[in-house]
């Protein structure tokens, strides 16, 4: 059923992005955040909000791992996980997923860069042990967990593939994709890439990556500074 179905939002919180991040990027990410917040009021879904505040662990997978886990501790029998990085990401995904998982054991949102924007699963297969083995933060790591789900006999169904920030070439392809973006989210995106590239010129690093090592889970496994 539909209603044992739950969604799980990565994002950081303003005082995390205004440290660590530029002014442009962080009102690209402002934009986000409360643009998907009203796609997860759309879709009809519970939904979890897990900025790193809430997320436990020393890794990037404990992080990701447990916030799943304390989702599915709730009694849900699914969960989507999605993150903020995606711009083309609505309401629509996140209802095809859940739709999905009534028949698959997985669902993913696969993007450009090995990994995916959106990942639904159900309780059953949900073995976090092993999930924290596999190379997260790489451009594998979709081929490992769907390897996996194949030895393991679990179905699992594809969305289409769209295209989440990672890094300035990522920016460059959104806005040069076909796909509509609002104007807004389109004159905050070109803003971003102006700045990061106005901050090569001058070989300014400070602005084109975070000065932190920690990286919390904001949707892509993938998830690269710039």
């Amino acid at each position: 059923m539909l209603s044992n179905t739950a969604i799980l939002f990565f994002y950081q919180n303003p005082k995390f992005e205004k440290k660590n991040l530029g002014v442009k990027r962080q009102q690209f990410f402002h934009y986000q955040n409360n643009r998907i917040l009203k796609e997860l009021k759309k879709s009809g879904f519970e939904f979890f909000c897990y900025d790193e505040s809430k997320q436990r662990g020393q890794t990037f997978a404990e992080r990701y791992l447990n916030a799943i886990d304390d989702v599915f501790k709730l009694g849900y029998k699914q969960v989507i996980s999605i993150g903020n990085d995606s711009p083309h990401l609505n309401s629509h995904h996140l209802n095809q997923a859940a739709h999905d998982l009534q028949k698959k054991d997985m669902c993913f949102g696969p993007s450009y860069d090995g990994g995916f924007y959106l990942w639904g699963l159900t309780r059953s297969c949900f073995d976090k042990d092993v999930f924290s083995q596999l190379n997260w933060q790489s451009s594998i790591v979709l081929d490992e967990i769907t390897n996996l789900a194949v030895t393991n006999q679990q179905s699992y169904s594809f969305l289409e593939k769209l295209i989440d920030i990672d890094n300035q070439a990522d920016v460059d392809l959104i806005l040069k994709s076909e796909k509509k973006l609002s104007k807004l989210i389109t004159f905050l995106l070109s803003a971003m890439l102006s700045v990061n590239r106005l901050a090569q010129d001058f070989h300014n690093s400070c602005l084109l990556k975070c000065n932190t090592s920690i990286y919390y889970n904001k949707g892509s496994p993938l998830d690269v500074v710039f």
